[in-house]
């Protein structure tokens, strides 16, 4: 299954100089983006504030031009920025467009609780968040000794270094792996500098091996009906091999990344039993990421439709 992604205008992160156009999941959640430990391992720059949520955030990608060739980013700290857009550096938050996340089955989704006042849907399933080194070590023992078990399904991400800026992507696939009930990948790190500490408290070294357990994906839901990953889900992929933007999104290497590759990549290989009904405005679906609150969400009852 493919389904469209983008990424968030200028408008519909910040609003216009009256403050017109801001989605309200914005002005709730705030617009300081988390990273996903695979977009730090990726490369991806972080900063060292915090979600509204409690999550490290970094420099993400808009699908909007700062008007002077540049793009418009969003800084750690929320703020307007600018950046070249042949910069690998910055993640992701992928966007599901209103259209897109209306058409979506609750029975491809699961119910949850509301983050900073806002709604979640668990939607699709992606690497994100690294293994502890308990459960790595038996991963990479598995794997030297051949007794992991590939699932088929591979994720792509840039082989390019981060700073070949003439160079443009090239596709590197890293297989799946199942063990014990859940699934990982193995990447190799290149951290963009001593700030790239991950979740588990460990700044990754160049090449050093780390394993990245493939979780649902969880969609802040403005009342508009779009959907914001909650992190910015990966990292390393220029936003375009050229050195000027002129704000045409659909033309830019990264829109084709998205469409070639993320979109297909993050769609989910297993089923929830919920009923059958469109994602409408009356869904209550939401989602931490803890895991405390995942087991809260499960003993939770069915959404209102």
């Amino acid at each position: 299954m493919n389904i469209e992604t983008t990424f968030l205008t200028d408008q519909q992160i910040w609003g216009d100089d009256q403050g017109k156009g801001q989605l309200q999941v914005m002005k709730s959640y705030g617009t300081k983006t988390g990273m996903s430990d695979l977009a730090i391992v990726l490369g991806g720059y972080m900063g060292r504030d915090q979600t509204s949520d409690g999550q490290r955030t970094g420099a993400v990608w808009p699908a909007s031009s700062s008007g002077d060739g540049y793009v418009r980013a969003v800084h750690d700290d929320g703020d307007r920025n600018y950046d070249y857009p042949d910069l690998r550096c910055l993640g992701a938050p992928p966007a599901l467009p209103s259209s897109v996340a209306s058409s979506i089955r609750l029975s491809e989704a699961k119910p949850s609780q509301k983050i900073s006042g806002v709604d979640v849907v668990e939607y699709g399933e992606y690497p994100q968040t690294i293994a502890t080194e308990e459960v790595s070590e038996k991963l990479e023992k598995a794997l030297t000794t051949r007794k992991l078990q590939a699932t088929g399904k591979k994720y792509t991400f840039d082989g390019e270094e981060y700073d070949a800026y003439d160079t443009p992507f090239s596709a590197k696939e890293y297989i799946e792996y199942q063990h014990n009930g859940k699934k990982y990948i193995r990447v190799e790190a290149k951290p963009c500098d001593e700030d790239s500490v991950l979740s588990n408290g460990h700044t990754p070294e160049a090449g050093e091996a780390c394993w990245i357990e493939v979780k649902p994906i969880e969609w802040l839901r403005d009342p508009s009906g779009i959907c914001l990953a909650r992190q910015a889900l990966f990292a390393g992929v220029q936003f375009d091999k050229n050195e000027s933007y002129d704000g045409d999104f659909a033309k830019t290497d990264m829109k084709q990344y998205m469409d070639r590759y993320f979109s297909k990549e993050m769609a989910a290989d297993r089923s929830v039993n919920v009923p059958p009904a469109a994602i409408g405005p009356n869904t209550a679906a939401v989602i931490s990421g803890r895991e405390s609150q995942r087991q809260e969400a499960a003993n939770a009852p069915s959404w209102p439709l």
